[in-house]
């Protein structure tokens, strides 16, 4: 896989630059809760279609890691560009993350706090960085509407 220079300039949102470099989404585990709650990744696909159709991407390799019977394995999948959920970028980002994830229902004395808020913030800026590329906008101003 090539890696883009560091020190290369962009004028684009930098989110997802290597895909648009090299058709290669790769991501990791953002959440210690990953076992438990699945990887935050696999929700977003059909936003990713969106993306990877809007930039003239017809297909993107995905992969990332996920719990099944107790063992790490890498799921990878083809993925192909689409419109169909493109109604969802007209959503505020908080209902996005909203309507994508539900709400995580959890007890306190079984949970590390610590844990489920970090699994909730990898929750909401994996949508704020899709929604940023969207529509064009620095994370961190999308981040200021959640």
């Amino acid at each position: 896989m090539d890696k883009i220079p560091l020190n290369t300039l962009t004028t684009k949102n930098p989110g997802l630059i290597e895909v648009m470099h090299n058709g290669h989404y790769l991501r990791g585990v953002p959440s210690s809760l990953v076992m438990k709650y699945g990887n935050p990744h696999s929700e977003l696909i059909g936003l990713r279609k969106v993306i990877y159709s809007k930039f003239g991407l017809s297909e993107v390799e995905e992969e990332w890691p996920m719990w099944k019977d107790r063992q790490i394995i890498w799921h990878r999948e083809k993925v192909s560009a689409s419109l169909e959920y493109e109604n969802l970028f007209k959503m505020k980002p908080m209902e996005l993350v909203r309507s994508i994830y539900g709400i995580i229902r959890y007890d306190p004395k079984k949970m590390n706090m610590s844990s489920l808020n970090n699994h909730l913030f990898a929750q909401k800026i994996l949508v704020c960085e899709l929604y940023a590329i969207y529509h064009d906008m620095c994370l961190l101003d999308v981040l200021k509407l959640i």
